[in-house]
């Protein structure tokens, strides 16, 4: 489809159906109280794994809605599988910043913005440290977020935690 044929993108990623007929459906960015504007989904992720990458452990909940929910299906134990609400992914943080494990992202991470404007899926890649040992590891992900008002409402990551077994497991 040629440039001038392909309908408008907005803000969020969005593409509307009524371009091609006059119709403007423009996607308003919200406000916080301070008139600063929201995040974009691809702004919170982008935030995220450059505080995990920085190691900024304490900082990271505040990118979290009250009530969210974090699902880890490839979670291995003592890793948990579900995560429920700001206070615990707070702890959950924690507890990853007070451990040997040092992650960096690397360049090249890729956002899929989906037709629903609150919903993105990532592919990114970590490389790892044990920090104990020296020793180096890369961990694959895949991440499904819902971004609402700028807060992650619901994420389903694919982490490769056996990667992190294994590194952990040659420590």
């Amino acid at each position: 489809m040629s440039a001038a044929m392909r309908p408008p993108r907005l803000t969020s990623g969005v593409t509307t159906p009524y371009s091609g007929i006059g119709v403007s459906t423009p996607i308003l960015r919200r406000e916080r109280t301070d008139g600063s504007p929201l995040m974009t989904p691809r702004e919170t992720f982008l935030r995220l794994v450059q505080g995990i990458s920085a190691g900024r452990w304490d900082e990271l909940a505040d990118l979290y809605a009250e009530d969210a929910v974090v699902e880890q299906p490839f979670a291995v134990p003592p890793a948990p599988s579900r995560i429920e609400g700001r206070t615990t992914v707070a702890a959950h943080f924690a507890r990853a910043g007070e451990g040997p494990l040092r992650f960096r992202v690397r360049d090249g991470a890729v956002v899929h913005e989906t037709a629903d404007p609150e919903v993105i899926v990532t592919e990114f890649t970590y490389d790892g440290e044990v920090t104990t040992t020296g020793a180096v590891f890369t961990m694959s992900n895949v991440q499904v977020l819902r971004v609402r008002d700028g807060l992650i409402v619901s994420s389903r990551d694919y982490h490769d935690h056996a990667a992190l077994g294994r590194a952990l497991g040659a420590s």
